[in-house]
């Protein structure tokens, strides 16, 4: 690391977290991107399922895809403390944003209840399509919605994103949700930025999500509009036709980068300058990108970074792939590179859109993440779909290449600088200037006895914890040193502990295996008294600030991250429901009313069996379920059970006798058909 080096108005980048379609962590991430995949689904069947209720999607221009981030309704609500409820009605956005969050501190090594520092949170998110899709048709028809009603704003707004992050965590700085479409992300990372400059916190998260719902819904082609029609996103060539949308997100921690290199954090890149501004009226229309726009924002971040443009190796742009944007944006680098002088200069131009699509807010931090990987790793993947340039950009009168094979930048100057662009709809453009970090050294062993708690919220994540680690300390070339000093600063002190005391990382191995196997620790005859008794303490369950300890001090490293116990939820739109299917004559003679509402009874509650004597209430039922409950019936019977007669008969027993004998009244009220079906189940 270059200490001599001002970094005095430098910002450090000392954790990643986040994921993103078919990539669902940053290593993930990267190995598809070094692989050159696209990672875009395509779902022809969904637009020819009986279930659908869209004529749109039976349009010959409807184009089945996506980009999909799998597992997106999965949620430690327990870590969290949030109620089966409370994790219903928030957004997934939202959900996914607090996980990432805590995963981005773990990776920079900080846990905020021993941080002495001010801890930001800057963030946003794409409008909830879960709050109008999923949750609303419910909402409406609910009797008691009040509560849910208050529920469902305070988990699916925007506005409490970076709260929640905040109150979640316990942290104390800024807490600020930016919204600026298409550009949001990055305009977090830059407010960040300025906050950490001005002293506002010490520690900051920016980031964004992007998951809209259904979550495989494809998109109407439009010529000439933002949407591929063919759902493959092409940017800078010449068979493009727009942009394919995705889901999925990032957070990233920054850092004042005297702070870091001084803390001895590690550093996966250094944001040297950025900038944002607006472009005004000097376009064609409020929608319409502007070119004197995106090019002042690029400039001014390369006289912020204090750089000229023949330094940058690699722009990562905003390259939607469309006929309009693509060009404007060429142009626009071109002038915002008119002031090097050097003609020798070529600058290597790629986007990550080409793989995972367009994600909305999120998709500025998406390209910055890439880039920082990029840098990391000192290589740009080839640009997806690139082929042919598009005839309205000569890249011949510019210093930008397309990548069109992989490129190794170990060969090139150093240090090695990168830009990342982002223009949203309505016109706010950001761009930030990186440069790659050098590579600290590994520690070295020393063979002293060292402390290595580890804590989970309940025995089984603690097991999962363990047995990370063992795999992890059998591949790392990391010292034992800075293992446990990022296990002793950077992780949350939970309920669930053991504590090992160790010269080695073999040793450590040994006794990881043996607890796992006997639940039995190796007694430490040789241990200082004192070091003891901070163990015995902190096995009780006292709260420990390590660093005011008297032990070994190291370096914050990546080890790995805590196993949450996710659980899916979901509430599924009404919409989607496909209707019950009258059971042919032939096959319902073999089934009774009291069958046939058993099966209904453990459709809805997910149970595969049930007896007269459950309740529906001590089984996960709720309002909600109780509503889909009281509609499954109504659709196989043609009667109504109201949700006071459910509350009169909450057993399987009560409720297959009271849908008897309110069924036998109303015989008389069918019609002939409804009659006929129904006196099969008789």
């Amino acid at each position: 690391m270059d200490n001599d080096r001002d970094r005095s108005n430098h910002i450090a980048i000392i954790g990643l977290a986040g994921g993103f379609p078919q990539s669902p962590s940053i290593e993930e991430f990267w190995r598809n991107l070094s692989q050159n995949r696209e990672l875009i689904s395509f779902f022809p069947d969904e637009a020819n399922s009986s279930s659908t209720h869209n004529l749109v999607m039976k349009h010959p221009d409807y184009v089945c895809a996506k980009g999909i981030l799998e597992k997106s309704c999965l949620f430690d609500n327990e870590l969290f403390n949030y109620s089966v409820r409370e994790s219903e009605l928030m957004d997934p956005q939202g959900r996914k944003f607090l996980m990432w969050a805590w995963e981005a501190l773990e990776n920079a090594g900080y846990d905020p209840e021993q941080y002495d520092g001010l801890i930001g949170a800057f963030a946003c998110c794409s409008v909830s399509s879960y709050l109008f899709f999923n949750l609303f048709p419910h909402l409406q028809i609910h009797a008691k919605a009040g509560t849910d009603e208050m529920l469902a704003v305070m988990g699916c707004d925007k506005d409490f994103l970076a709260t929640r992050i905040s109150y979640q965590l316990g942290l104390k700085g800024p807490s600020k949700t930016v919204q600026t479409a298409c550009s949001s992300s990055l305009v977090t990372i830059h407010d960040a930025c300025q906050s950490l400059l001005n002293y506002e916190c010490d520690i900051a998260l920016a980031g964004g999500v992007s998951i809209t719902f259904p979550e495989k819904a494809g998109y109407l082609y439009i010529k000439d509009g933002i949407n591929s029609q063919d759902g493959h996103c092409r940017p800078f060539d010449a068979a493009s036709s727009g942009t394919v949308s995705g889901n999925g997100g990032g957070i990233i921690v920054l850092k004042r980068a005297d702070e870091a290199i001084r803390d001895r954090d590690t550093i996966r890149s250094f944001i040297i300058g950025s900038a944002i501004n607006n472009d005004g009226k000097d376009k064609m229309g409020f929608t319409a990108p502007s070119i004197n726009g995106q090019a002042q924002v690029i400039a001014q971040a390369i006289s912020n970074a204090g750089i000229t443009p023949s330094e940058i190796s690699y722009i990562e742009a905003h390259g939607t792939g469309t006929q309009l944007g693509d060009p404007i944006e060429i142009e626009a680098l071109k002038q915002a590179f008119a002031s090097s002088k050097d003609s020798s200069l070529r600058c290597f131009i790629g986007s990550v859109k080409a793989n995972i699509g367009h994600l909305d807010a999120a998709s500025g931090v998406a390209g910055l993440i890439k880039t920082v990987l990029c840098l990391e790793n000192a290589e740009i993947p080839s640009l997806k779909h690139f082929k042919t340039p598009n005839p309205k950009i000569d890249f011949s009168s510019t210093p930008f290449s397309p990548v069109k094979e992989t490129q190794f930048l170990n060969d090139r100057k150093t240090p090695l600088y990168a830009g990342v662009s982002s223009f949203g709809i309505g016109g706010t453009n950001a761009h930030v200037i990186l440069e790659a970090a050098p590579k600290l050294p590994l520690s070295l062993e020393n063979e002293l006895l060292d402390v290595c708690p580890f804590s989970a919220f309940d025995p089984d994540r603690l097991q999962e914890l363990l047995k990370r680690f063992v795999t992890f300390l059998k591949q790392t070339d990391e010292c034992l040193r800075d293992i446990a000093y990022t296990l002793r600063v950077g992780r949350k002190q939970q309920g669930e502990r053991v504590l090992f005391l160790c010269k080695s990382k073999t040793e450590l191995i040994s006794e990881i295996e043996i607890y796992c196997r006997t639940k039995i620790l190796k007694e430490n005859d040789h241990a200082p008294h004192a070091l003891m008794q901070i163990a015995k303490r902190w096995m009780k369950g006292e709260k420990i600030k390590w660093h005011e300890c008297d032990l070994l001090v190291g370096k914050r490293i990546q080890i790995p991250q805590y196993p949450f116990k996710l659980k899916s939820f979901y509430v599924e739109p009404l919409i989607n429901k496909p209707a019950t299917v009258p059971v042919p004559p032939t096959q319902a003679k073999k089934r009774t009313i009291y069958d046939e509402i058993e099966s209904i009874w453990c459709g809805v509650l997910k149970l595969a069996t049930a007896s007269k004597e459950d309740d529906f209430f001590a089984f996960g039922g709720d309002s909600l379920l109780a509503l889909e409950l009281c509609d499954s019936i109504r659709q196989t019977f043609y009667i109504d059970i109201s949700l006071r007669e459910l509350l009169e008969s909450p057993t399987l027993g009560q409720l297959q006798n009271r849908v008897s004998q309110v069924l036998l009244d109303s015989l008389e009220q069918l019609d002939e058909r409804q009659t006929a079906e129904i006196q099969e189940f008789l």
